[in-house]
């Protein structure tokens, strides 16, 4: 198994222009400088993706919100209700008979810029901290805060200026497509979703079966 992760390594750094928006003129590896929270190792830089995974960030639990889900906890998908599930999660096993509230109405894939504010930006190969997928819609925080993850935010914390092309969060969903960004649906289509769908919409689309999987055209 050692052999085969040190095989693995030099890999990571292979950029697959399948996987990198065309549109996006961001920095695309990570540098070994990163490692090892953020790179493949010290000598082996990381190459970014354009697409990953939705994945859920802020689970609810006995009615207690986990803030950020995947970031903290452990196998957090597993413990999930199928009301609450996304699609994808640490070592999740959705089928598309647990897709209820239809694959065309259910976001599988989102796109993000390779800048981020807070965190960084995933690798194609390979999971590292806050690497864990892209979450649109919002987070329900304790003492009812309610953190927005709508397409296309383009600032930090509230003293910084917004750049464009720079998202606010390793999670936020954006692209540097004029006014919103493109999600895989779990049928196979590709849909362009505007930068101003509400969160509450996007946070619905997210999950495979809550019953309200509402239309993003």
């Amino acid at each position: 198994m050692a052999a085969a992760k040190l095989t693995n390594l030099p890999l990571m750094q292979t950029l697959i222009p399948q996987l990198m928006c065309p549109s996006d003129n961001g920095n695309p590896i990570h540098q070994t400088n990163l490692a090892p929270y953020y790179a493949p190792s010290p000598i082996h830089p990381g190459a970014k993706t354009s697409y990953d995974f939705i994945t859920e960030n802020a689970p609810t639990q006995s009615g207690v919100s986990q803030p950020y889900g995947e970031y903290n906890y452990a196998n957090v998908w597993k413990t999930l209700n199928p009301e609450q599930k996304y699609a994808f999660g640490e070592n999740s096993t959705t089928t598309l008979v647990q897709v209820r509230d239809g694959t065309s109405n259910t976001l599988f894939f989102g796109e993000q810029t390779f800048q981020v504010y807070n965190g960084w930006h995933a690798g194609w190969g390979y999971r590292l901290w806050v690497q864990q997928g892209i979450t649109p819609g919002y987070l329900q925080l304790p003492a009812g805060v309610t953190l927005s993850y709508a397409i296309n935010v383009w600032y930090g914390v509230p003293t910084t200026t917004p750049t464009l092309g720079k998202l606010a969060n390793w999670a936020y969903p954006g692209s540097l497509h004029t006014g919103g960004c493109n999600f895989a649906m779990g049928d196979g289509s590709v849909k362009f979703v505007t930068e101003n769908v509400a969160p509450a919409l996007l946070y619905d689309a997210s999950r495979i079966s809550d019953s309200k999987g509402p239309a993003l055209d």
